[in-house]
């Protein structure tokens, strides 16, 4: 039997065989483990969208929330309805926050404050006893710088607590700070939350010939949260990362705002009103189709309430300039939202990066070809509390 082996050459030969069969192996499995990766974080930006969602959905039925389609005065100057969005917002005075730069400039999101009542703790009011009547008549239910309640109100609030005044026949709001937690049926508050202080004179809030003087009126704890997407970077020095961010107390509360969720790259809002020429549709704001404006940015010669105004649209004007009643009117209508997200992987491939002198190129989507892969998701949701507010031509 011959005991000759392997010569030289076919050593090499193998050797270079098994080599170039390994390579492969390893380049297959780096490239099957690049792809698993990718699809990970494909589904993570895709969870991210689906937690998103699930949150606005639950807090944009919960807006309003025993206050409906209302005049909400907040104190100062400062009066919203239940939905408060502002369109591209800079938050020009808080240096936590950054807007999107450079190539992602024109990413720049809507913020949005919800405000609702907690009606588990609701405390209607009665005629105050031994009040000084003056141009009530027979019922006024604030007293100098307290309310009367029907009933006794020790467990509903306590002091430096936000709470707010309803009255549903005047479709108006009033928002107060409760000074000390009550130990009978008077409520102790002051006009505004926190710094905003008092409304001006001619406010509704401060007409003691009507707002005071229903018998109709109750008192809730407000509640309030802020959502807005930040792009500013956690590290001196570092690259912007955008996330979805949330106040829990609202803007003028004292709690901060806190990261939500990462790599949430746009929040857009657009708000549906009812168009009472035609009923059973919506008015879309923004609407570049139409040529109108968001909401916030409504002026007397781009807006106009379909189907014209009635009497509650004339008193939620009141002490307000033209175009401040003019958006509250179209507020008093809202029946929906159409809430866009923008959400990308937390990584980029530089494989997929395509980009010119100016920025980057887009998809067929309009998406950027920057090596992040991008999920959007567009939905619509009716505020629970709006869709029984009364609407008349």
């Amino acid at each position: 039997m011959s005991r000759r082996g392997f010569s030289l050459v076919e050593v090499m030969v193998s050797s270079a065989i098994g080599v170039v069969v390994i390579a492969g192996a390893v380049a297959g499995g780096m490239g099957m483990q690049s792809l698993s990766l990718a699809q990970e974080q494909r589904m993570v930006a895709q969870q991210s969208l689906r937690a998103a969602s699930d949150l606005l959905t639950l807090e944009f039925q919960k807006a309003g929330s025993g206050l409906g389609n209302v005049r909400l005065n907040l104190g100062g100057a400062v009066t919203q309805g239940a939905v408060a969005v502002t369109s591209a917002a800079t938050f020009a005075n808080d240096s936590t926050f950054e807007g999107p730069s450079g190539d992602y400039a024109s990413l720049v999101s809507d913020a949005l404050v919800l405000y609702s009542g907690r009606t588990s703790a609701l405390v209607s009011l009665a005629c105050c006893s031994g009040a000084a009547l003056g141009v009530c008549g027979s019922c006024r239910v604030r007293d100098g710088n307290s309310t009367c309640a029907a009933v006794n109100a020790s467990g509903a609030f306590t002091s430096g607590q936000s709470l707010v005044y309803v009255n549903q026949t005047l479709g108006l709001a009033c928002a107060q700070t409760v000074n000390a937690t009550p130990s009978s049926d008077r409520i102790v508050s002051s006009s505004g939350l926190l710094s905003l202080g008092s409304p001006a004179i001619d406010d509704p809030c401060n007409d003691l010939s009507s707002f005071w003087c229903s018998a109709g009126t109750y008192a809730m704890q407000l509640d309030a949260v802020a959502l807005r997407v930040n792009w500013k970077a956690t590290t001196t020095g570092g690259a912007q990362r955008p996330r979805l961010q949330l106040d829990p107390d609202g803007p003028y509360g004292p709690a901060p705002w806190q990261d939500l969720l990462w790599d949430v790259e746009r929040l857009q809002v657009r708000q549906m009103t009812d168009d009472l020429t035609a009923p059973g549709t919506f008015i879309f704001y923004p609407d570049a189709t139409a040529g109108r404006p968001a909401l916030d940015q409504c002026t007397t010669s781009t807006c106009v309430v379909a189907g014209g105004l009635d009497v509650k649209d004339t008193a939620l004007g009141v002490g307000l300039s033209t175009a401040d009643a003019l958006k509250l009117q179209l507020q008093r209508r809202l029946r929906g939202v159409e809430v866009t997200l923008l959400a990308r992987t937390g990584s980029a491939d530089g494989t997929l990066i395509d980009r010119t002198e100016h920025g980057f190129r887009t998809d067929a989507h309009g998406l950027f070809k920057d090596g992040f892969s991008r999920r959007r998701v567009v939905f619509q949701v009716a505020p629970r509390n709006f869709g029984l507010t009364e609407v008349s031509p």
